[in-house]
């Protein structure tokens, strides 16, 4: 008679998968050899040998269990960890998850330890030193096994149990930055991160970004949510805007003298519907710089002036005999900005002459692709309350963001409707 152990769902899901070939591989050795080492169990839930007690089960061969003392079942989470890391067959990506979790673990428990099974908890301050210490690697690495572990949740919150075979899987070979990339999709497009995953398990695409794009265009959308483009001023925007809720205000207001109360207003919009540390990136003229500068700065903080290069050669800025050829770009943060972003940021930007086939003064939407990819993550709302030919929507429908823009010509506003229909 087989020993009585049971297998507890959450245990089982800390134990990475093996491949077709290393199942097949250590079925062949146990019905040559037997079930030669013991499963672990604690308190009759296994924590070691799941593989091995289903093959055992399944050709009705006989396996011993082993059992551990451990003070609880934090201990016994520790446990299975500690022992898969020591695995010889386990990938990058797997010890990677598997030390994020601990970090978790750790960080919960505080200064506890009294969970120790081999390798004992040295006595730090910080979660991140300590495990750096047992597992030999920086701390540095030990935060970001966290953020990947993170991510392997998050995608299995929306996408279901099965996801984390498929993630963590050797046969996928998805490295972190790939499960990362999934996660921002899945945070703000649900449906696309589910139709990506399935197309990674069924091995039909290469890469996340080509499940991703093929299950886009399955959608008809890039995003689940879309944007929208609201005829009328950005007064439209304080209702349909949460707090803290955008990533990037990115925006070409007018630049004349007397359309300076745009950018007060613009300044206190931002402010209250930016992410923490947000950016609000605004165009500006040459005679009006330090004003717009001076208005934005009421409620932001002024972070930098950036440049765009006129595509089109100069442009004769006749009240000051000016042959100007590069245009202001105002860029601001939410107070209090705090530390600069891990990203550099470029300064000077190629600009892509103008498109005038909706406005006149229209702006080509692929010089406006750079701030979207450097300042946010796919899926991440950008707003722009001064719209005029719909470049800024473009740009993020091209980019797989989302948006909301405002235009207060309702001429104008069509056209931009129309313009981002032509695009897709």
């Amino acid at each position: 008679m087989l020993p009585k152990v049971r297998i507890d769902p959450e245990f089982e899901s800390l134990v990475p998968p093996l491949s077709s070939e290393e199942f097949s591989r250590l079925e062949e050795s146990i019905l040559t050899d037997g079930c030669r080492d013991a499963l672990i169990a604690w308190r009759g839930l296994l924590l070691d040998g799941h593989h091995r007690k289903r093959i055992c089960e399944k050709h009705g061969l006989k396996y011993r269990v082993c059992t551990v003392d451990l003070p609880d079942r934090d201990g016994a989470y520790l446990w299975i960890i500690r022992n898969q890391c020591g695995r010889r067959n386990i990938t990058p990506e797997q010890l990677s998850y598997l030390r994020g979790l601990e970090y978790r673990l750790h960080a919960k428990q505080g200064r506890r330890t009294d969970l120790t099974c081999g390798n004992s908890c040295h006595k730090t301050v910080r979660a991140a030193e300590t495990l750096a210490l047992a597992h030999n690697v920086s701390p540095r690495t030990i935060r970001h096994d966290a953020a990947f572990a993170d991510a392997v949740e998050f995608v299995i919150s929306v996408a279901g149990g099965d996801a984390k075979g498929i993630l963590l899987s050797p046969e996928r070979n998805l490295n972190r930055r790939d499960v990362i990339r999934l996660a921002e999709a899945a945070e703000h497009e649900k449906n696309t991160a589910r139709k990506a995953l399935k197309l990674i398990a069924k091995k039909s695409v290469r890469t996340v970004e080509e499940a991703l794009r093929i299950a886009r265009d399955a959608a008809g959308a890039v995003c689940d949510s879309g944007g929208d483009i609201l005829t009328g001023d950005m007064a439209l925007l304080w209702k349909r805007l949460a707090d803290n809720s955008v990533d990037l205000f990115l925006t070409d207001p007018p630049y004349s003298a007397s359309a300076l109360d745009s950018y007060s207003e613009l300044s206190r919009l931002a402010q209250e519907k930016l992410k923490p540390g947000g950016y609000c990136i605004a165009y500006s003229g040459q005679i009006n710089l330090p004003q717009a500068i001076s208005r934005l700065s009421r409620h932001l903080d002024y972070y930098w002036t950036g440049a765009l290069i006129h595509g089109g050669g100069t442009q004769q800025i006749h009240p000051r005999h000016i042959l100007c050829g590069w245009k202001p770009i105002i860029i601001m943060r939410k107070r209090p900005a705090g530390k600069p972003s891990d990203k550099w940021i470029r300064d000077v930007i190629p600009g892509g002459g103008r498109d005038k086939r909706f406005t006149r003064l229209g702006q080509d939407a692929s010089e406006l692709t750079y701030w979207i990819e450097c300042l946010t993550p796919r899926g991440g709302l950008v707003v722009d309350p001064f719209c005029g030919g719909g470049a800024v929507p473009v740009a993020c429908r091209a980019t797989g963001r989302r948006w909301l823009a405002t235009e207060l010509d309702p001429v104008m506003a069509r056209r931009a409707r129309k313009r981002l229909t032509e695009s897709t």
